[in-house]
């Protein structure tokens, strides 16, 4: 893959079946809800945080997304998807694994949607996606890409089922994050491919994607960091907002 940079720690999540993988780590989150009573991405400042900026970033590169149909494969813990329901956007949410199911339903119904008829829960593979081609408007993920030595199969697949003039989004490590620049130190284990700005726009130009733009979450201190710090620090961070935890490219399918 071109200009990415690939970090490869002890253990890797392709090292047993990958549904079982993610079986597990999702069910951790499902229980997490039934212990604490709230999804984890609710329970904390910067966690709250980081969600809604996301949002804003998403809502910026996507404009009006007023009866749009978005599909967002690998969806897991994402509400960003979920936000444009307000938006009156029609959303489809695929996982592989049963517990991601579970648990993107608790997340649903947590923020009061489960009723909500414009949301489609289901289990769906991002290299063969269950749709037609042209189907959507937007086709996205979050923290999904990074995770494979192949990802151009998955932007190629997402293309597919993605109208012309339909948009195609991901959201990926930041090379420079400080928090993921400390994780290449301390040897964390897990495999991913971090990207630079510059990286990940050549990246989605390759897959034969027009006007690609890139924007960072000026997420920038680590998430162990204690709220009343983040809250003093806080208004510092739009000014290094290149060294924030993700970055999210957009990329047109061709007419």
């Amino acid at each position: 893959m071109h200009e990415m940079v690939f970090l490869v720690y002890p253990k890797s999540q392709h090292e047993e079946n990958e549904v079982e993988f993610w079986e597990k780590h999702w069910q951790k989150r499902c229980n997490y809800i039934e212990e604490h009573g709230t999804p984890w991405q609710f329970d904390g400042y910067w966690q709250n945080k980081l969600y809604k900026r996301k949002i804003g970033v998403f809502n910026r590169l996507v404009g009006d997304a007023r009866s749009k149909k978005i599909l967002e494969p690998g969806a897991g813990c994402e509400i960003v998807s979920l936000a444009q329901v307000s938006r009156r956007a029609q959303v489809d949410l695929l996982e592989l694994s049963d517990s991601a199911i579970r648990y993107m339903k608790m997340v649903r119904d947590y923020i009061g949607l489960e009723s909500e008829p414009r949301i489609y829960i289901g289990k769906g593979d991002l290299f063969d996606l269950p749709y037609e081609d042209n189907t959507f408007d937007i086709t996205w993920n979050s923290g999904v890409i990074e995770h494979y030595d192949f990802a151009d199969k998955a932007i190629i697949e997402m293309k597919r089922v993605t109208k012309p003039g339909g948009n195609i989004l991901v959201a990926v490590p930041n090379l420079i994050a400080p928090e993921l620049l400390a994780n290449q130190f301390k040897n964390r284990r897990g495999t991913e491919h971090y990207f630079s700005q510059r990286s990940l726009k050549n990246f989605l130009e390759n897959q034969d994607l027009a006007d690609v733009s890139v924007e960072t979450v000026p997420q920038v201190l680590p998430s162990t960091t204690g709220d009343k710090y983040i809250k003093r620090f806080e208004r510092y961070e739009p000014l290094l907002g290149i060294f924030g935890m993700i970055h999210f490219a957009k990329g047109t399918k061709k007419l």
